[in-house]
């Protein structure tokens, strides 16, 4: 179940973002609404 649904997300994210033209990472943050704030993960401690 959740293994097939992360793999069909993944694929169909990297098709938009080959579609258009970009990498994956800044066609997430331009869906996510944060296009050009790019930064590493920091672990909430």
């Amino acid at each position: 179940g959740a293994n097939a649904i992360l793999a069909v997300s993944l694929a169909a994210a990297k098709a938009a973002a080959v579609s258009l033209g970009k990498p994956l990472y800044e066609h997430i943050a331009d869906v996510n609404g944060t296009s050009g704030k790019f930064s590493m993960p920091v672990p909430m401690m």
